[in-house]
């Protein structure tokens, strides 16, 4: 099933469209696709949105929004280490140290920079 979702202006803004249709079919849908019209846009609302949904996952001893985020973008090693050394440190130092402790976590960018 495609799910299409109206473009949206902002990342917390499309997660909320999507969100608000899966609910809407009793909480399960495949191929959820959604244009953000500037992904980097954050407004107050915006700001407000990720820190309920992020207090929420806190409550629930789930992964935070930026946990869940820097598995598909570790930014604060490219901020730390920069452009030059940035893959090098993640693969043969954080990677296998994230293997350890979460088993199944981060692949998605490892499986990106390695291909």
């Amino acid at each position: 099933m495609y799910l299409p979702i109206d473009p949206q202006p902002t990342n917390a803004r499309g997660w909320l469209a999507a969100v608000s249709a899966v609910q809407a079919l009793d909480g399960e849908a495949l191929n959820v696709v959604i244009d953000i019209a500037d992904p980097l846009a954050e407004t107050e609302i915006d700001v407000a949105i990720i820190r309920q949904v992020d207090g929420f996952l806190r409550d629930h001893d789930a992964n935070s929004l930026s946990a869940v985020a820097n598995t598909i973008f570790p930014q604060a090693t490219f901020d730390r280490h920069g452009p030059e050394a940035f893959y090098n440190v993640y693969r043969d130092r954080i990677f296998p140290r994230m293997k350890k402790i979460t088993h199944d976590w981060g692949r998605y960018f490892d499986r990106l920079t390695e291909w």
